[in-house]
């Protein structure tokens, strides 16, 4: 097997692309070509975005974190998934019997001018024309991961956005905002809010405004499944103009004073905004912000690893899970191998152990039946 001679690089061709992505990466963290106030960073930490311009204006050395090669190509895929939304929405609109126009793709569009002159600017997805409406539309994709509660993160976000009491359900997977700012206070949300601040700025532009739009659409597009959903909402003036004066603001400050702290937060300690900045350590120097804000998820269970418990134990539980297993397997009924399981696992206090690295299994209330009201004790299947 030594002497066999693999033909091409004699390393993989991933290991190169990641080896050179990398070093893509490494450079751009040490420049800042453009101008961080701009529409996707509407709903941005107006310091995190303080720090962002003073780079960018050469006032602060630039200190950019560094991308691994895959989650580079995750961010990178956005524009092929955004394409690909479109061409599948061309392609359906134009079957409809009054086909749904797709117009000024990528339009350019100006937001606001800054004390120095400079122009801010945003580039539109797409405009809809349906005749009697007018919708300015942006495809963002989102991935899905597992819900505790619902099939997959997927419905427990639409959930969480109709819990807000600011949305109404227009069909499967589709909802109205009915009050764009009390939403986003409501949502807490702080990575969609900036794709509804990005939105909402674009169709308050003159260019939008002059066409007369009628309402915005987020069109989501789920990386895992290739479902579609809709997030719709009216365009808020208000709200619009806020974010403008928000990056007046922010330009005149740091180039009046050098000095982004200068700029008042917009986020307090335990968000996610503040445990995600890159500037988490200059706004909270004597505090963990990335722990501060693990601290108030919801309390985590480790397992307890069956071999550091003794060895009368260790083979107790050992031969009642085997028995529990085969059990299961010849569908026999496992009531009695679990009670005695639960039996065991109470005596010793645990509430959620591990077999092996692939069996975990914990100890679960269910929220009806048992005796005296509180609930059955079972036995569930669990993961990390």
């Amino acid at each position: 097997m030594t002497n066999i001679k693999i033909p091409g690089p004699q390393m993989g061709l991933n290991q190169i692309v990641d080896a050179f992505t990398l070093a893509i990466s490494e450079e751009e963290a040490k420049t800042m070509k453009w101008n961080p106030l701009r529409p996707s960073s509407a709903g941005k930490c107006a310091r995190e975005l303080a720090f962002e311009y003073a780079q960018y204006k050469g006032y602060l050395p630039v200190e950019r974190q560094v991308v691994e090669p895959a989650l580079s190509r995750i961010f990178s895929l956005g524009h092929s998934i955004e394409w690909h939304a479109i061409d599948h929405m061309k392609r359906a609109f134009a079957k409809m019997p009054t086909p749904i126009q797709i117009r000024y793709k990528q339009q350019v569009v100006d937001i606001c001018v800054l004390h120095d002159g400079s122009v801010i600017e945003g580039s539109i997805d797409m405009w809809l024309d349906g005749g009697d409406w007018r919708c300015l539309a942006d495809v963002k994709s989102k991935g899905e991961k597992f819900s505790s509660y619902y099939k997959s993160s997927w419905e427990e976000f639409l959930q969480k956005v109709l819990n807000t009491g600011f949305a109404k359900s227009i069909g499967e997977d589709a909802a109205y905002i009915t009050d764009l700012p009390k939403f986003i206070v409501a949502v807490n949300d702080p990575w969609f809010a900036r794709n509804l601040y990005q939105l909402n700025l674009y169709a308050c532009s003159e260019f939008a405004q002059k066409k007369d739009i009628t309402f915005c659409s987020i069109i989501q597009y789920g990386k895992n499944t290739s479902r579609l959903r809709e997030i719709r909402f009216s365009p808020d003036l208000a709200l619009a103009e806020n974010r403008r004066e928000m990056f007046k603001l922010i330009a005149k400050t740091v180039d009046e004073t050098k000095d982004p702290m200068q700029v008042q937060k917009s986020h307090v300690l335990g968000s996610s905004a503040c445990g995600f900045c890159d500037f988490r350590a200059k706004c909270w120097p004597d505090d963990d912000a990335k722990k501060a804000h693990f601290k108030t998820w919801p309390y985590k269970a480790w397992p307890k690893d069956l071999d550091r418990l003794d060895v009368n134990t260790q083979k107790e539980l050992l031969e009642l899970f085997n028995k529990y297993t085969e059990e299961g397997r010849q569908g026999d009924l496992q009531s009695i191998t679990e009670e005695s399981i639960l039996k065991v696992l109470d005596r010793e206090g645990i509430n959620k152990i591990r077999l092996n690295e692939h069996q975990i299994y914990e100890v679960k209330r269910l929220k009806s039946g048992g005796k005296g009201g509180k609930g059955q004790v079972v036995l569930r299947r669990g993961k990390l």
